[in-house]
């Protein structure tokens, strides 16, 4: 089978193929065997739509099944059924961390509006756009939510809902040291801090201004920084790659790395991390600020084909 005959299966079809069918989280997951190149997989549905996005196959996953064999493939998807998957019920619980927070949100854009039919609003070309245009003639509500067009209006203020809950929850998260550090971290990383020496790519995707942060937040964000830009040079030095994002993702990560470290680590008495706002200047105009250390402003100077000079301004 394509990828394309896989997407295109109906719940029915696609039940004649199966060798189980197991409830997760209001979905039902097929786990069916698709031939010599997606091999044993898992299929979802709800409401009697394929749910594909959600979909994982054996191809992603060759080294479990010669490890494991495919029953430790069929545990693996369960697990990650359950991480993945939500009821509507528990698009209304309270949300604990930004972790818990970017899953639900990517959930609800995603795969929630795929138990619906509905028309993408996203085309490439002039075939694709006419296409859509003539389907949105039986699809006339546009959902922002989930970027596409809808034939029931409920469906829109249904998505609204659950979005309104989460955005409500996302600014709980922001209001608390704890959370606010566990979101600068990921996105510090996410944005290849170690690499940058900065943290507007970070917080701006977070819709943050660095000067409109509280004291207690910009310390957060400068103790994240240094540890990042850190961690990088130890290994570095080891010889090791930077792949900040993989540590993020496993248990020990999501705990903070600087677990491990001594005491006192997190101590503000602790950090020796001075950044100065030093102004960037390209063709004898100031074009933006950033603040940076004396060292890293004399490396990034230091470096050829940049195009841009870092002074006083």
């Amino acid at each position: 089978m394509t990828i394309e005959e896989i997407e295109n299966l109906t719940y029915d079809k696609a039940k004649e193929i199966a060798v189980e069918i197991m409830k997760i989280k209001g979905h039902k997951c097929i786990f069916a065997e698709l031939g010599k190149h997606f091999g044993y997989s898992v299929l979802v549905f709800k409401n009697g739509h394929h749910v594909y996005f959600a979909n994982d196959y054996e191809l992603h996953h060759d080294y479990m099944v010669e490890e494991h064999g495919k029953e430790g493939l069929k545990e693996f998807y369960i697990k990650e059924m359950k991480n993945t998957l939500y009821t509507d019920a528990e698009l209304l619980n309270e949300v604990q961390t930004y972790s818990e927070y970017r899953k639900k949100v990517y959930f609800l854009r995603n795969y929630w509006i795929m138990q619906y039919d509905h028309v993408s609003a996203c085309y490439i070309g002039k075939e694709q756009k006419e296409k859509v245009e003539k389907e949105r003639e039986n699809f006339p509500f546009y959902n922002h939510v989930s970027f596409c067009y809808v034939a029931d209006e409920e469906i829109i203020k249904t998505s609204v809902k659950y979005l309104k809950h989460l955005q409500n929850a996302y600014e709980k998260l922001k209001a608390n040291d704890k959370t606010f550090r566990e979101m600068i971290r990921y996105e510090l990383a996410n944005h290849e801090a170690c690499y940058t020496w900065d943290y507007f790519g970070a917080l701006e995707s977070l819709g943050l201004i660095y000067d409109e942060l509280t004291e207690t937040q910009k310390k957060i964000v400068k103790e994240e920084l240094k540890k990042q830009i850190e961690r990088y040079d130890e290994e570095e030095r080891e010889g090791r790659r930077c792949n900040l994002m993989s540590k993020y993702d496993n248990d020990y990560y999501n705990k903070g790395y600087d677990d491990g470290f001594e005491d006192g680590i997190n101590s503000t008495d602790s950090i020796e991390f001075e950044l100065e706002k030093y102004a960037i200047w390209k063709d004898y105009k100031i074009i933006g600020y950033v603040e940076l250390t004396e060292e890293q402003k004399e490396a990034l100077n230091a470096t050829k084909g940049i195009d841009v000079y870092f002074g006083k301004g």
